[in-house]
Formats: structure tokens, C-alpha cells, sequence
């Protein structure tokens, strides 16, 4: 497990790619996939491997993402692999019933992103991550 598997809409893009900046200032490595699959790879297999080996599954919520088939696959994929699930509300959404059971678990999810430096505290006491591993 070497990483934070980043699951998004790609409408969010930039306000996710902020938040992931700010991820790889406090040494975490964020996986997202803009960056990690590359022409020629099967992404659906990438995705999937990619979640297994994450550590961490941070959610980007957002009217978008909700509506997402690939981010509501990907968060099955991360219940399934028991990850530590942690949502960041980029934007007042209503949540789908589909993603609604999976949230229930999760122990809070953020009004705002303006301060990311909460995403990173909560994944770090979430996965027990040590930086000197």
C-alpha cells in the first residue's frame, strides 16, 4: 500500500488538482488517474489495481461526481478492498442511495476544501499512516 487513491469527476478537475498539490506537500502520494494511466495501459484494470494498493480512498463530492458510474464502480471497488473511506464535499451535493449506504461508515465528510490540511489529518488518523514508513 503506497498511496491515496483519488476518485473524482473530471469536471472538478481543477479544484482536485489543488487539493492533490497540497496532498504531495504533506508527502502523501495521491494516485489520480490524469496522471497515472497512460496511453496504451487498460485503465479499468489500472483503476482497479490501483485501489487495491491504496492505503487510503479519498471520495471528491460534488453534484458531478455523484452521478459518476465510474466514481460510484470505484467506491465499491474500495468497500469491497475495506479501504479507509474519506469524503471531501467540494460541493453541496444530494447523494445518491447507491452512495449513501457506502458514506454511511465513513466518520465525517467536509463542508469545504479550504483548508486541506484537515483531508490530510483525516487521512492520516484514518490509516494510521506514519510519514517514516
Amino acid at each position: 500500500m503506497k498511496h491515496v487513491f483519488i476518485s473524482y469527476s473530471r469536471k472538478d478537475s481543477a479544484t482536485v488538482d489543488h487539493i492533490v498539490a497540497r496532498l504531495d506537500e504533506d508527502k502523501f502520494e495521491a494516485w489520480i488517474d490524469r496522471e497515472e494511466i497512460h496511453g496504451g495501459d487498460l485503465w479499468r484494470e489500472e483503476i482497479v489495481e490501483a485501489i487495491d494498493d491504496a492505503y487510503a480512498f479519498v471520495l471528491m463530492l460534488s453534484p458531478d461526481s455523484v452521478a459518476s458510474d465510474n466514481v460510484r464502480k470505484e467506491v465499491d471497488l474500495a468497500e469491497g478492498a475495506a479501504k479507509a473511506l474519506i469524503p471531501v464535499l467540494l460541493a453541496p451535493a444530494k447523494l445518491p442511495s447507491r452512495l449513501r449506504y457506502q458514506l454511511a461508515r465513513s466518520k465525517s465528510t467536509y463542508s469545504r476544501v479550504a483548508c486541506t490540511c484537515e483531508i490530510t489529518i483525516q487521512i492520516a488518523l484514518s490509516t494510521r499512516w506514519n510519514p517514516m514508513d
